[in-house]
C-alpha cells in the first residue's frame, strides 16, 4: 500500500471484505464495546431521530388500517345490500308463483 497517498493497488478482482497486506477490513459495527466510534456517522441516529421516523411509520400504518377498515365497511354493505336484493326477489318469485297456481 503506497502510503503518501494511501491508494491500495489490487492485483485482480476480490471479494468483499478479502484480507489487503495483511490488513483486517474495518468493521461496519463497533461489537462489544460499549457503542464507542463517531456518532457523526450517517450509519447511527439518536434516540430522537428513530422515535421521529417510527412515528411517521405509525402514521402511514394507521392511514392504510383507516382505508381498510373503511373498505372492508363497504364490503359488508354491499353484501348485506346483494343478500337483501335476492331475499326480495326470492320472496316476489315465490309470491307470484303461488298467485299463479
Amino acid at each position: 500500500m503506497n502510503s503518501s497517498n494511501k491508494v491500495t493497488d489490487f492485483p485482480g478482482p476480490m471479494k468483499k471484505g478479502a484480507i489487503v497486506n495483511d490488513q483486517v477490513p474495518p468493521q461496519r459495527y463497533n461489537y462489544g464495546n460499549g457503542g464507542g466510534g463517531n456518532m457523526d456517522n450517517k450509519d447511527f441516529v439518536t434516540h430522537k431521530e428513530f422515535d421521529n421516523a417510527m412515528h411517521n411509520i405509525d402514521k402511514h400504518f394507521d392511514h392504510i388500517d383507516t382505508k381498510f377498515a373503511e373498505q372492508t365497511l363497504g364490503l359488508y354493505k354491499a353484501m348485506v345490500s346483494v343478500g337483501l336484493g335476492v331475499i326480495a326477489i326470492l320472496g316476489f318469485l315465490i309470491t307470484l308463483v303461488t298467485f299463479l297456481k
